[in-house]
């Protein structure tokens, strides 16, 4: 494997793969030698041939991919541990009204329509949801994934479909195999991006599952997920009657217009800020564009720059405007 010829590795032989065991065995489990390969960026043959010190190429480039992984980690493991302990998921009355319409569309087996400004959690609350609820798939369409035949192909995929033709109608034919009978919510976010053929053959596989069904079986249920866009395409006074049948099926639309002051008091309170001058600030920076996910990374930042004091203390305005200013945000606060 090609190296840079000016680097040598600080720790080789035995040291090293001891050390890459060790490293491996602190996070219980969960980093697989599978993983450190790809992190550090070779093969895992050559990984696995290493730490049986039976590898028969370069040497030396492997442990010089291996040293800087090491470091990389050391360099995480610091930062990690600077953070305080903060929820993967921020529970805000925004996120509830989304969960609220996804468990609407599942148990109603219907379709809900989340759409409204960036930065609210949308994503992130998608996410929580699919995390602890039974049988949900969420594919993201894209400007390359927005015609039928791709996203088709995206949501075989999520639903573990890797068999089979896979044009339009035998991927639909077994996506509405999979699906029935499961209870289930498919989430298709970013919608925006989706081309008229693509949302008509969303909304024909939810038909198709849930035709003729009675009242205790169970069939499935859509999120479309999206920016304004989304919705005035969909609803517009001109494409209402292209897109009658989709909107027909539509029984609840979420509207996101921005966060709310609860919104961000919420993610203030998760990172333990409770002094009014902070309170102001992030609400400051909540209005800008990115919204609670610019707040969220700013106080993260910001955090980090806290615990690097003498003592460490909790970020004041000063560190907050500081971290703003780190991330290279246009304007200041």
């Amino acid at each position: 494997m090609p190296r840079d010829v000016d680097v040598m590795p600080a720790v080789t032989g035995s040291d090293l793969r001891a050390r890459v065991r060790q490293t491996m065995a602190a996070t219980g489990g969960k980093l697989s030698q599978a993983e450190v390969a790809r992190q550090a960026g070779i093969p895992a043959s050559t990984l696995s041939q290493y730490l049986n010190d039976r590898y028969p190429g370069d040497v030396a480039a492997v442990e010089v991919a291996l040293n800087r992984w090491l470091d990389t980690q050391t360099v995480t493991a610091e930062v990690t541990e600077l953070l305080p302990v903060l929820p993967s998921f921020v529970d805000t009355p925004t996120s509830r009204r989304i969960v609220a319409g996804l468990a609407y569309a599942q148990s109603a087996r219907n379709i809900t329509m989340v759409y409204g400004a960036a930065g609210v959690g949308k994503t992130r609350t998608i996410r929580h949801y699919r995390k602890k609820h039974s049988n949900v798939w969420v594919v993201t369409a894209s400007p390359m994934r927005s015609k039928t035949n791709p996203l088709l192909d995206a949501i075989a995929t999520a639903l573990g479909i890797v068999d089979g033709r896979r044009d339009p109608a035998s991927l639909s034919k077994a996506i509405i195999a999979k699906l029935a009978g499961t209870g289930g919510l498919l989430i298709v976010d970013e919608a925006q991006h989706l081309s008229d053929g693509a949302l008509e053959a969303v909304r024909s596989i939810h038909d198709a599952v849930n035709d003729d069904l009675d009242d205790d079986d169970a069939g499935v249920g859509m999120a479309l997920v999206g920016n304004t866009v989304l919705y005035t395409r969909v609803r517009g006074q001109k494409r209402t009657y292209d897109f009658a049948q989709v909107t027909r099926r539509i029984g609840k639309y979420v509207r996101l217009d921005g966060p709310t002051d609860a919104d961000i008091q919420a993610i203030a309170a998760a990172f333990k800020l409770d002094g009014r001058d902070e309170l102001d600030i992030a609400r400051e920076i909540a209005r800008r564009p990115g919204a609670l996910g610019l707040l969220e990374q700013t106080l993260k930042q910001a955090w980090l720059m806290a615990a690097g004091e003498v003592p460490p203390c909790r970020p004041t305005v000063e560190h907050i405007r500081a971290a703003f200013a780190d991330l290279q945000r246009d304007g200041e606060l």
